[in-house]
């Protein structure tokens, strides 16, 4: 009998497919240029996209397809991009959140987050309902993430062309088991099978100006995504997948302030 394949091998396996995916798309969209060779200037106001809370470029907890504080171009290396998040959500409910990408190429978006999330008052409800003791009170998860540009904005001189990405995001819980342990098995009982999962993403992102209706441009973006995971992950991962559209919409009410709505965790 064959050897088995271990998640992590999997998830190597992966990765690696990735980056040479983006070496072959470089090479192509390379080889099939308009034959520009003069620099484009950089743009004005504030560097974008901020960071995700997953450790991706986006607005909270939505993705945008412009990838973080890419290199000029013809050089490999952007400069390193490193993000902070504090979130309190309500009855001692809290999300932190520290990330750090690397952009090379101007193609291939690299990204870490590590998630700390505290439930709050949630182990009282449990304690009060379940006479069960949580011994943790909050979830911490890794993020990694991998997500190569496909198409740039405007591509081939066409204006309607959005900003088009793919991405591959290995997360792993590592409180789940012992919140599982404490509540002997419900979550397991329930569905949630894995402390880890594997997730996939097709982000679009175009920006649009307005001028006669509004001073300054709206960004709006989409995102399908294939996950196995429950609420992110903070709650573990299951072992069905699902789709699910996400989308956002943020205007620049000044150049270093902007107001961003978004939904996500829809169904498809």
């Amino acid at each position: 009998m064959g050897k088995k394949t271990s998640r992590a091998e999997k998830t190597g396996n992966a990765l690696l497919a990735l980056i040479l995916t983006a070496g072959i798309l470089l090479i192509a969209s390379n080889a099939f240029a308009d034959g520009e060779t003069a620099e484009k200037p950089a743009p004005e106001g504030p560097p974008m996209p901020l960071h995700a809370v997953e450790g991706v470029g986006g607005s909270f907890a939505v993705h945008s397809a412009y990838l973080v504080n890419p290199p000029k171009k013809g050089e490999v290396f952007g400069l390193p991009s490193v993000g902070g998040m504090l979130v309190h959500l309500g009855q001692g409910r809290q999300l932190e959140s520290f990330s750090i990408t690397e952009t090379l190429w101007g193609r291939l978006e690299l990204g870490y987050a590590w998630n700390h999330f505290d439930a709050g008052d949630l182990h009282e409800d449990v304690l009060a309902a379940t006479g069960v003791r949580l011994r943790d009170h909050s979830v911490d998860m890794h993020n990694f993430n991998a997500r190569l540009l496909l198409l740039e904005e405007g591509q081939s001189d066409l204006s309607w062309v959005p900003a088009v990405t793919v991405g591959f995001h290995y997360k792993r819980n590592v409180t789940i088991d012992g919140l599982d342990n404490d509540l002997g098995g419900l979550l397991s009982a329930v569905g949630v099978r894995d402390n880890d999962g594997e997730e996939y993403t097709l982000t679009a992102t175009k920006k649009i100006t307005l001028q006669e209706i509004l001073p300054k441009p709206l960004i709006v973006s989409a995102t399908v995504r294939n996950t196995d995971a429950v609420q992110i992950g903070w709650f573990g991962f299951s072992n069905e997948r699902t789709f699910l559209f996400e989308g956002s919409v943020a205007y620049f009410l000044m150049d270093n302030l902007y107001f961003c709505n978004f939904n996500r965790f829809i169904p498809i």
